[in-house]
């Protein structure tokens, strides 16, 4: 899965594999958060997630400070490994609420 995001093949992904990561695992951050899936908060979800390989926690002023920036921020840098990007699936699988 990695190898699919990752398309100038350097082993990282930046902001705009990330982004192309997005839309895979929008839909289950939404229902987690029950947002709406179109909101623009959930792309600031998805990059913190996987820069840091954690969940933000909302009552964190830290965590929810640090949404903020990734939501407002026009030039942002994420430089997540394959690591990164299977926190995200596990968090992710065991965190969702089931069917």
């Amino acid at each position: 899965m990695f190898q699919r995001f990752d398309s100038n093949k350097n082993q990282k992904l930046n902001l705009d594999e990330t982004m192309g990561a997005f839309p895979v695992f929008k839909k289950t951050i939404a229902e987690i958060g029950k947002q709406d899936p179109e909101s623009a908060l959930l792309r600031s979800v998805f990059s913190y997630i996987v820069k840091y390989g954690r969940i933000p926690n909302q009552s964190d002023p830290s965590d929810v400070a640090q949404l903020l920036f990734w939501h407002l921020a026009p030039f942002k840098t994420i430089n997540g490994n394959r690591l990164s990007l299977y926190k995200v699936i596990a968090m992710l699988a065991t965190t969702a609420p089931t069917p």
